[in-house]
């Protein structure tokens, strides 16, 4: 349960970054590089300075979360743009809630 939730605070992230990208006009591998440091950028740096091995590099799924959400955000951002404040919320329950999971 932990690792879905995590991976659902990535993707959310990943929106996101990726959402910058369109709107400073990247290409789709700009976008990818942005919604992948935006998602993971954070718990590496972290993970890091803890000197553990990153959560990152354990799962293909921390890098596969953020290209599905580019590929979404490629071919539907008008509609990802809409909900965005939504996901806005979404994304401030994510970042507490990865602290209350971080303090476990």
């Amino acid at each position: 349960m932990n690792q879905v939730l995590d991976l659902v605070g990535i993707f959310v992230f990943a929106l996101s970054g990726a959402l910058v990208g369109v709107r400073r006009r990247l290409d789709v591998v700009g976008m990818a590089v942005l919604a992948e440091m935006t998602a993971l950028g954070g718990g590496i740096l972290r993970d890091l300075i803890l000197n553990v091995r990153p959560a990152a590099f354990s799962s293909v799924g921390y890098v596969l979360v953020p290209v599905a959400a580019t590929v979404i955000v490629f071919f539907w951002h008008p509609q990802v743009e809409r909900v965005m404040p939504a996901v806005n919320v979404l994304d401030a329950a994510g970042l507490g809630l990865f602290c209350a999971v971080g303090t476990e």
